[in-house]
């Protein structure tokens, strides 16, 4: 068996069906809520693995038109609206999520480990990619790793009961800092 097929597996067994409600009824509040976590850890490494997937859809267009002798400025111009349609979501927003997908892949791989373990969800991902938007990429990867890196063994993770607007002012602070103008 494939990923496709363990995933459409997955998703099969998650289909709420009457049979599947009378056995959430017998969870205790601690399965409950373990459930809930579990199933949050899984939507962030699935918002991971479709950034990923977004970036290798981008780059195997590219390379598909570069060959054909599409000119370089018009390669990769559908990729957006194939994740748009992919991901069920309007063209804007597929253009905004393979933009992400591209941060993630070339300025943010802290966040995007954050986002794959769980440690963030993919709305607070993209707002650790807005508020960095405006530095270089040098310098969003420093605030990258200052914000999303893993702490060291030992010491609480930063990110822990981080509330997003916190996190926000957090990014957009350590921005200023990097770079004052």
């Amino acid at each position: 068996m494939n990923l496709l097929d363990d995933l459409r597996s997955l998703t099969g067994a998650l289909v709420d069906e009457p049979n599947d409600r009378r056995a959430l009824g017998e969870l205790t509040e601690t399965q409950v809520v373990d459930l809930l976590r579990s199933l949050e850890d899984l939507k962030a490494a699935a918002c991971a693995t479709q950034a990923d997937l977004a970036v290798r859809l981008d780059h195997t267009v590219r390379a598909r038109e570069a060959a054909a002798g599409v000119a370089a400025a018009r390669r990769g111009r559908g990729v957006a609206q194939q994740v748009a349609l992919a991901r069920r979501e309007s063209p804007y927003r597929g253009r905004v999520l393979l933009g992400f997908a591209k941060d993630l892949a070339t300025d943010l791989p802290h966040t995007r480990t954050a986002l794959a373990s769980g440690r963030l969800n993919e709305h607070r991902a993209m707002i650790i990619a807005r508020e960095t938007g405006c530095l270089d990429s040098y310098q969003r990867s420093q605030v990258d790793h200052d914000t999303s890196a893993p702490a060291d063994a030992g010491e609480d993770d930063p990110l822990d009961g981080l509330g997003t607007a916190r996190l926000a002012g957090q990014v957009r602070a350590r921005g200023a800092a990097t770079d004052p103008a």
